[in-house]
């Protein structure tokens, strides 16, 4: 038993030595491989010069930059405004947004990069908290609660955390592009699922609100966390696509009867079929009788949204396409609740959000968010990752955070175009990126061919965006129309051409027997 103790004693007096050294190097706790990949990449260290500024961005795909990412991002663009305006600073600016990970993944990040010293944080939430695995009992804490409090406990340790990122950082540098956030797949061939992103959370369901409650604790623990480090907490208001996105399911959250589920479903088709003939006043009239009796079904909403639109009656239409938005049964865009959670923490916490409808609805249609300046569900095109950045930077200029009013020259904003060279971005650039959003919306086929189009018409000899054209018209049952892009790729490259159709058999033998015919 003595030389139990002894030994165990032995054990303790080292590690106790071991966590000495390491602490006077300042070794920081670790955080998780995806904040240590951040951190390497942009080679930060806890310590830092006193005339440096720290801008750390944390958030969702939007902050992140999605499919223009790492080119072009808010994060970027707010970099680049911040040269112009304060070119006697040293600014750093930090991209610690992730794709597809909600609150409780920012509240994480955050809390791990407090060591590296922000001196203002930026967030941008609010779409992703019913995504999987971001949900409240599916975190880690909810679902591995053992193994999440244990890494927890062993990364305050400097000598652990200082082992664990030497073999972390050097897995990351020989597996680099593993550890890239990319918006779909590379490969252009594959039959596309729904575009579900998770279970159906309606609003008429318990866990709706829960999840709710989840989204508000996580956003007073930002507010704390900036508060007890004295780090001023910048939040940007969530927006959406309004006119282009049909709602991913559609339920009715309203109780019906057997009758009046059976008018409803009358009155909806009906206007269904007047809508497809063009005929708005008579789609618009069946609309209404089936809102009447029940408005939640998101679908419903949607197209007399549509409807007002095509009729130039932009109030009504932005109206119903809002209410299409926050009646989605998944919840992929930040509903009127959660917008209202954070309208209430800026009355009541002091939260500090910047309301980005004012500089992105100028840009669109009747001041209808949707497209050209966001292009799917939530992300912004890059003019809207431009007005974001610049609205940043106002933002902190207004608060006088990172230096005094005086410091600030606006006038030596350089212009949208200038910049936009500067970074590198190019039309082969946008069009690979529609070719991501293409990819992305998976079964949606009329917003995917719209999108394709976009990307040939950018770059018309672009075989990627070609490729991606093509295999949404196959996809979608539009037989003739695939062949003709066929036929434009085996002009601009054979080798291609003869690749596609031996990766896809029923293409190959339906194109051969097509340019049979032809000839």
């Amino acid at each position: 038993m003595k030389t139990f103790f002894q030994t165990l004693l032995a054990i303790v007096v080292s590690l106790f030595f071991l966590e000495t050294i390491f602490w006077i190097p300042r070794t920081v706790p670790a955080g998780s491989k995806f904040t240590e990949s951040v951190v390497l990449k942009n080679h930060l260290s806890p310590g830092k010069t006193q005339d440096e500024i720290r801008i750390f961005t944390y958030g969702e795909s939007t902050m992140h930059g999605a499919n223009y990412a790492p080119v072009s991002s808010p994060a970027r663009w707010l970099e680049t405004y911040l040269r112009d305006f304060l070119p006697h600073k040293k600014i750093r600016t930090v991209n610690f947004a992730r794709m597809g990970h909600g609150s409780f993944f920012t509240v994480e990040t955050f809390e791990q990069t407090l060591a590296y010293h922000p001196d203002v944080a930026i967030f941008y939430l609010g779409h992703n908290d019913y995504l999987p695995g971001e949900r409240m009992d599916q975190v880690d804490r909810a679902t591995h609660p053992k193994v999440y409090y244990l890494e927890k406990l062993l990364f305050q340790s400097r000598f652990v955390s200082f082992f664990y990122r030497v073999v972390l950082r050097r897995n990351i540098r020989k597996r680099e592009a593993r550890w890239e956030d990319r918006m779909v797949g590379e490969k252009i061939e594959v039959i596309p699922g729904a575009l579900k992103m998770g279970a159906a959370t309606p609003r008429n369901e318990k866990f709706y609100w829960e999840n709710l409650r989840f989204f508000r604790e996580n956003i007073l623990k930002i507010l704390k966390l900036g508060r007890d480090h004295r780090i001023p907490v910048l939040f940007l208001k969530p927006v959406s696509n309004l006119k282009d996105f049909l709602p991913l399911e559609s339920a009715h959250q309203k109780p019906l009867s057997d009758l009046g589920r059976r008018l409803w479903q009358d009155f909806f088709t009906l206007g269904e079929a007047a809508r497809k003939a063009k005929h708005l006043g008579e789609a618009a009239a069946y609309y209404h009788k089936a809102y009447a009796i029940d408005s939640t079904y998101a679908e419903l909403p949607y197209r007399m949204g549509q409807i007002y639109l095509q009729q130039g009656k932009f109030a009504e239409a932005k109206r119903f396409f809002t209410e299409a938005k926050d009646q989605d049964a998944i919840v992929c865009r930040a509903t009127r609740e959660i917008l209202t959670i954070l309208n209430e923490l800026q009355k009541t916490q002091g939260l500090v959000m910047l309301d980005t409808e004012k500089v992105l609805e100028p840009e669109a249609l009747g001041q209808i968010l949707g497209e050209p300046i966001i292009e799917d569900n939530v992300h912004f095109s890059i003019k809207g990752h431009s007005l974001i950045g610049k609205l940043m930077a106002e933002g902190l200029a207004s608060q006088g955070w990172i230096a005094p009013a005086n410091d600030w020259d606006f006038s030596r904003e350089r212009s949208y175009e200038v910049i936009y060279q500067e970074l590198g971005i190019n039309p082969d650039l946008i069009s690979h990126s529609f070719v991501q959003v293409a990819s992305y919306l998976g079964d949606r086929y009329e917003d995917r061919l719209r999108v394709a189009r976009r990307a040939v018409e950018l770059s018309p000899k672009n075989q990627e965006a070609l490729r991606a054209l093509a295999w949404s018209y196959w996809i979608s049952g539009r037989k003739e129309n695939a062949f003709k892009v066929y036929d434009q790729i085996k002009i601009l490259n054979p080798h291609l051409a003869v690749e596609i159709l031996e990766n896809v058999p029923d293409l190959k033998k339906a194109y051969e027997i097509q340019s049979g015919m032809s000839s």
